[in-house]
């Protein structure tokens, strides 16, 4: 009989690894210049990497390092929008069966981080994790099975867990609380997150096909962290989070489709860039084909409500 990773592993993975690299940000961050970026340094998903960046790796690498020697687990693939992809072996030469992928943002929100020290930066943390084994039936999104996200300096969780909702903690509570998403159905009465193309590149393309929707929301609003401007329409502070750049990528919604869906919300994508292939997620990670990381790029509408989400469409040009 086959061996697999059981579900209650797989969180266990994606809580200490979170919770580690949060504790490694915070602890640098003491001494300034974690947001100095490294000259000449890009990483696989095409933006400059920053010192925060490399330190979150670094954690994480020794994580699994010392993960897979306690024979928890025989084998990972690990995509990290920095270093691509590294895989993460047991030294034995027996069949590999206990195998997972994760998806890591190591931290998302990485302008928000300064060169000099600041209080508290949003930034984030994501991970998706699921069975590798999962991927021959399912190669989509849809094979991740446990979403994470950090908040790492105001030491935030959520996540979900496919099937059985989603979830908030936070130091001062006592034990999760169940995330449930908004419920507003109209956009003159919502909150939302928007999205602008950072290089201003497509700055005039983007605003003409927006207009209408940032003329009849409620409130805009913004934390600079996609993971954690997604986050926030998971828990309902938030009722959108709208994206029409085709800049994110696989790493900035293959955790928070999950956790936003498991709270009931709606989670559409469109891939606007690169090679169309709905293979992408067994291509990226049984093939390694790790240029998907740079070159697939989505459009992304995430809200509380379908009801919603059908609203803001009729808006966009």
């Amino acid at each position: 009989m086959t061996k697999n990773v059981s579900t209650k592993t797989i969180i266990k993975i994606a809580k200490e690894a979170s919770s580690l690299i949060g504790l490694e940000i915070k602890r640098k961050a003491h001494f300034g210049g974690i947001g100095r970026e490294i000259k000449g340094a890009i990483g696989k998903g095409g933006d400059l990497s920053k010192q925060g960046d490399l330190i979150a790796e670094k954690v994480m690498f020794k994580y699994l390092s010392k993960l897979i020697k306690s024979n928890v687990i025989d084998q990972v693939i690990l995509i990290s929008e920095e270093s691509g992809i590294r895989e993460f072996n047991s030294n034995t030469k027996k069949k590999v069966e206990r195998s997972i992928f994760i998806i890591l943002d190591p931290v998302d929100g990485s302008n928000n981080m300064r060169p000099w020290r600041t209080p508290r930066a949003f930034v984030g943390c994501s991970l998706a994790l699921g069975r590798t084994s999962y991927l021959k039936q399912d190669p989509t999104i849809s094979a991740v099975e446990v979403g994470w996200v950090r908040d790492i300096f105001y030491e935030l969780d959520y996540y979900a867990v496919r099937g059985q909702g989603s979830f908030f903690k936070s130091r001062d509570l006592k034990r999760p609380v169940k995330l449930i998403t908004g419920k507003m159905k109209i956009l003159s009465d919502s909150i939302i997150a928007v999205s602008l193309d950072k290089s201003l590149e497509k700055f005039d393309k983007i605003n003409a096909k927006l207009e209408s929707v940032l003329r009849n929301k409620k409130c805009q609003r913004r934390l600079g962290s996609t993971v954690l401007d997604l986050s926030k329409v998971a828990c309902g502070e938030f009722d959108a989070f709208i994206s029409v750049s085709g800049n994110i990528k696989i790493h900035d919604i293959a955790a928070m489709k999950l956790i936003i869906e498991e709270a009931g919300g709606s989670f559409w994508f469109h891939q606007v860039r690169g090679l169309e292939n709905k293979n992408y997620l067994r291509e990226l990670i049984l093939e390694r084909k790790d240029n998907f990381i740079k070159d697939v790029g989505f459009e992304v509408i995430a809200t509380g409500t379908k009801s919603l989400l059908k609203d803001i469409q009729k808006f966009l040009k």
